[in-house]
C-alpha cells in the first residue's frame, strides 16, 4: 500500500463494497436452496440399501459398524444416492435409550466431539471424519 497514494486495506475495500449493496434485494440460504435447480430432494425415498444400483430420487442407508467407548458408540453409516454418489456419515450418540437432543453438524470440529456428545446425539457429514469410516476401528 506504500507504494500508491491511493491504496487502500483489503477491509475497506470490503466495507465499502458492502454499504455500496446493502439496499440491494439479498437472498436467504433456504430461497437459493429451493430455488431454480432444485432436485426435489424433499420428497425423495430413504430406505436400508441392499445392493445394486439406485433409482433416481432415492437415498439408500447402510450401516457399515459400530465402537463403543466408555458409555458413548460411534455408529458408522454410508449414503448412498444419484446412482453412483456415496456419502460417509458417523452417528455418534450415549449409549443409553433416553431421548436426547440431536445435532446435525459439518465442519472442524473434532476437539469439541466429547463434549457435544455428552448432552446431544450427533450426525456428522464431514471430511475429516470420513477418513475414519475407511480405516479398521
Amino acid at each position: 500500500m506504500l507504494d500508491f497514494s491511493d491504496a487502500r486495506s483489503l477491509m475497506e475495500v470490503i466495507r465499502d463494497y458492502y454499504y455500496e449493496r446493502k439496499r440491494e434485494r439479498s437472498s436467504t440460504l433456504a430461497r437459493e436452496y429451493f430455488g431454480k435447480g432444485y432436485s426435489g430432494v424433499n420428497a425423495w425415498s430413504v430406505a436400508e440399501f441392499k445392493g445394486g444400483q439406485l433409482s433416481a430420487g432415492r437415498i439408500g442407508w447402510e450401516l457399515l459398524g459400530s465402537t463403543t467407548s466408555a458409555d458413548v458408540s460411534i455408529d458408522r453409516y454410508s449414503l448412498r444416492h444419484s446412482g453412483v454418489l456415496e456419502m460417509p456419515l458417523l452417528y455418534i450418540h450415549k449409549s443409553s435409550i433416553n431421548k436426547r437432543k440431536v445435532l446435525l453438524c459439518s465442519g472442524r470440529w473434532q476437539g469439541q466431539i466429547r463434549e457435544l456428545a455428552e448432552s446431544r446425539n450427533i450426525w456428522t457429514l464431514t471430511s475429516i471424519l470420513s477418513r475414519l469410516i475407511s480405516r479398521p476401528w
